[in-house]
């Protein structure tokens, strides 16, 4: 989820709803696996209420005050999940006094196994890597890179508009003795790996796409010009994003793709030149 003015108000009200929800869970469990994200919220709620009803009236100050700045973010536009590290401080000390409140036990349990539960959901998504609501994290670059280096030394060109492929590549490459240069750590700087707006080669391409929202033209652009000048020799696709749907729904222009990972081998006859549109 991006950060970002001039959503729709429904679009804010479910951006507000994920980062909450991700704050006590964390992205590693999606709350559109619904089996699994209800009762997740049932627990939230119940945090919720306990902290608020049992943290003393000296302390119940620093709840409100996450929640405040927590709405401040919201409304500003600015609300994601790791902007929640600099405000959750407020509200972890209001768990804190809630449960070491004298009284209200029975409110006291009840917080402390909803945060038991939390926690260990959480950590069993991360181990489990299968609901993540945030692809990104689990995206296989390092793999797909020391593949990319193979076809590479065979003569291959590569292009992506990933930059973590192109962190990952540099590695693989330099692994394979296949730099043309002293190794720099960061991006791949060879000229068998571009992007999209540089000069291919003709020969073997290998396309490697991924999400990037700022480089959206830039790749259907190239795309255009492979299908137009190339043989297309394969195509698949990875990592499908089972938000994807929602993520439509509510940020049609996030740029985001119903698979991760697109990877597409051409044969090009004759180099291609970037092509600039007209504005």
């Amino acid at each position: 989820m991006q950060a970002g003015g001039g959503r729709s108000i429904l679009a804010q009200i479910a951006n507000s709803a994920y980062c909450g929800y991700s704050l006590f869970v964390s992205e590693a469990i999606a709350p559109w696996f619904w089996q699994i994200s209800i009762p997740l919220s049932i627990a939230i709620t119940v945090c919720v209420w306990c902290t608020a009803s049992s943290a003393g009236e000296d302390h119940r100050v620093y709840f409100w005050m996450f929640w405040v700045l927590f709405g401040g973010l919201a409304i500003a536009g600015a609300l994601v999940t790791k902007r929640l590290l600099f405000i959750t401080p407020w509200l972890l000390i209001a768990i804190g006094t809630a449960l070491t409140s004298p009284g209200a036990r029975a409110r006291r349990r009840m917080l402390l196994a909803s945060l038991i539960g939390l926690g260990v959901a959480g950590w069993a998504g991360m181990v489990g890597r299968q609901w993540y609501a945030a692809p990104h994290f689990v995206e296989p670059w390092e793999a797909l890179a020391r593949d990319a280096a193979r076809q590479a030394e065979g003569g291959a060109t590569i292009v992506s508009n990933s930059p973590s492929f192109l962190f990952y590549a540099n590695y693989a490459f330099a692994e394979r003795g296949l730099l043309r240069g002293p190794f720099q750590p960061g991006w791949i700087a060879d000229n068998r790996v571009v992007g999209p707006g540089e000069s291919i080669p003709a020969g073997e391409v290998l396309l490697f796409e991924g999400v990037n929202i700022t480089q959206v033209e830039a790749m259907e652009t190239l795309k255009e010009q492979l299908a137009a000048k190339c043989k297309a020799m394969g195509a698949r696709e990875l990592l499908p994003d089972y938000g994807y749907a929602l993520k439509q729904r509510f940020f049609g222009g996030a740029g985001q793709r119903e698979y991760r990972i697109a990877i597409r081998s051409f044969r090009c006859g004759e180099g291609i030149t970037p092509l600039v549109r007209p504005e």
